[in-house]
Formats: C-alpha cells, sequence, structure tokens
C-alpha cells in the first residue's frame, strides 16, 4: 500500500556537487533543501514519513501515476518565441551564489510569467506536485510549489552591467568550462539559502506527481529504512536515480542489478567518503556524512533490491521506452 509520503529534492549543486556548501555559494550537493525533514518525524513503526515545508505537513493523497505531468523545455524554438513577446524584468542581488561576486544585476522574465507558459497548470493540485529544474549537465533539483510562491523569481537571460546586457560570464574550474547560462533562476534582493531553487544551466521545468515520484522511491514495507530512504532523497537522488526516476549526473543504483549485488558494502562505504580515491576527476564529493548515516543509506539501498521495477537490460529499456508521454512544448 502506497505510504502517505511527499518528496521533495532541492539544493543547488555545481558541477562538483559538494553537499553542504557555505550558504552563499551555489553548489551541487544536496538534494533537499527545498523541505526540511527531521529525523525524529519518521515513523518507523507505521512506516510513514511526515515532510514538513515551512511548519505545514502536506501529504500527496492525490496524483498521476506519470511522474512527469507537464513540462517546459526553456530551448525549444516554440517556447524562445514565447519567452521574447514576455516583459523583461531584472533582479538585483546583494551576493551572487554562482559568480561570488557581490552586487550583481540580471535581466531575464518573471518566474510566474513562465509558470503560466506550462500547458496543463492551471487547475492542478499543487499540493500534490513538484517542480523539478533539469540542467544541461543532467543535474535535477525539486522544490514543492510553496518555494516559488513569493514573487521575485527572474529567469535570467543575462547579466547587466553599465545598464547594458552582458552575456554570462564563462568559469573555468580544471578541464571544465561553463556559465550559468542558457537560463539561471535568481531571486530579486534575496540570497542563496533561503529554501528557495537557484538552478542554474537551466533548460527544461517539469511539474511532478509526488504520489507517482514515491511509488518508485519508498522503501520496501518493512525494511525499516525509512531514515536511510529520507538520507537518500537528500543527498544522493539529485545525481542518481532509484527505479529509473531521479538525477542523470551519476549512475542508476536499482536496476537491472542492484548495485550493492555487484559492489561490496566495504568498497561503496569507502568510495562515499573519498570518491577521488578511487576515480580521478570524479564529480562526486567526499561525504559529510558520518559512517551510522552511510551505514543506514546502504541499508536503504539493500532493501530497494527487493523492489526493482526490472532486472533485466531488455525490460528496463522497454519500460523506459513505454512511459507515458507527458504535455509538453
Amino acid at each position: 500500500m502506497l505510504k502517505q509520503i511527499i518528496i521533495f529534492i532541492a539544493a543547488l549543486q555545481s558541477l562538483a556537487c559538494t553537499p553542504d556548501a557555505p550558504s552563499d555559494v551555489l553548489t551541487r550537493g544536496d538534494s533537499a533543501g527545498g523541505a526540511l525533514v527531521k529525523a525524529e518525524e519518521i515513523d518507523a513503526k507505521n512506516a510513514k514519513v511526515g515532510i514538513k515545508t515551512e511548519g505545514l505537513e502536506v501529504k500527496a493523497v492525490k496524483g498521476s501515476d506519470q511522474d512527469v505531468v507537464t513540462s517546459l523545455t526553456l530551448t525549444a524554438p516554440d517556447v524562445q518565441a514565447l519567452l521574447r513577446s514576455l516583459p523583461l524584468k531584472r533582479a538585483h542581488l546583494p551576493d551572487d551564489p554562482y559568480y561570488q561576486r557581490g552586487r550583481m544585476e540580471f535581466e531575464g522574465y518573471a518566474f510566474e510569467d513562465i509558470l503560466q507558459l506550462m500547458d496543463g497548470l492551471s487547475g492542478l493540485d499543487l499540493s500534490a506536485h513538484s517542480l523539478r529544474f533539469v540542467c544541461t549537465d543532467g543535474y535535477k533539483t525539486t522544490y514543492p510549489f510553496s518555494a516559488v510562491q513569493e514573487k521575485g523569481g527572474v529567469l535570467a537571460i543575462h547579466l547587466i552591467e553599465q545598464e547594458k546586457p552582458v552575456p554570462f560570464p564563462v568559469i573555468t574550474t580544471g578541464k571544465a568550462a561553463a556559465s550559468a547560462g542558457p537560463f539561471y533562476l535568481v531571486w530579486d534582493g534575496r540570497r542563496y539559502g533561503e529554501k528557495r531553487p537557484w538552478p542554474y544551466q537551466l533548460e527544461r521545468i517539469e511539474v511532478l506527481s509526488n504520489k507517482a515520484l514515491a511509488a518508485r522511491w519508498e522503501p520496501p514495507l518493512g525494511s525499516q529504512t525509512e531514515k536511510g530512504f529520507y538520507l537518500f532523497t537528500k543527498h544522493c537522488v539529485a545525481c542518481h536515480a532509484m527505479n529509473l526516476k531521479g538525477g542523470a549526473m551519476g549512475p542508476e543504483l536499482n536496476v537491472p542489478q542492484n548495485i550493492l549485488s555487484y559492489r561490496a558494502r566495504s568498497q561503496l562505504l569507502a568510495f562515499m567518503k573519498d570518491p577521488q580515491s578511487f576515480r580521478t576527476g570524479s564529480l562526486m564529493p567526499p561525504t559529510h556524512l558520518d559512517d551510522e548515516d552511510l551505514n543506514l543509506v546502504l541499508d536503504y539501498l539493500e532493501a530497494m533490491g527487493r523492489k526493482q521495477v526490472c532486472q533485466t537490460k531488455q525490460s528496463c529499456e522497454a519500460l523506459v521506452q513505454r512511459a507515458p508521454k507527458m504535455q509538453t512544448r
């Protein structure tokens, strides 16, 4: 029986995937900044997880069996034409988390106007759905709609310097060079770390069914791995997929084979502590979690081996191909 769970995955992370970075630095790391879940809120006895956002408990009771209900591909030619018809808006940032510079000005489109462009959003029960921001590097971060209700969000397309539009500067990190574009969601007058999405290199916005996601990610009944499940959704799922749902920066961890079926638990534990000692240049950062929490995550991963949506290469490929078509632009 589907547990009453709502999953919000959020926090922005950079190409280096650094968890728990300082609040004024924008990085790709944790995956649950949009909602706070405390360990004591987990009722293992009843196998329920309560997730609270701004003091309000929300539960996924209704929702489509399809995880992506509608989406907006910002780089699509027809969407680009719609964007050009929107009025431009500026955002003044006291400190920009991506470029790590103070007093920057951006220009783009009001985020509330962007949401109006999404087909099928009108009349949708927003408490049963979440927003997922998909970036060009495969990173995905998810927030509840409550995180974007306050006005001030600007989908930036360039900087403003000396009252003139300027392309996003390119930052070089090691061998990688990238800018904040093609789109960068910023918040006028706000600082990073205030429970709002700040995705950079943004290319698509999706509306997700919380119910459908919970069906893929919740642990098997009776497994007693709810805390590991919470830690996984907070720290891992923005980069890794579980049962074909999640991020694309890192590998799928459960199908067609669960990772613990071909990697020793001790080896995975050591890898999570220091990925670069295994793979030079790995984008996965050393974790800040202690051994107790890491083992809880591994307990969850092991339990999910009993809840695989497919078990062969062919059946997984067929499942991906059979995925229902979503409304999209």
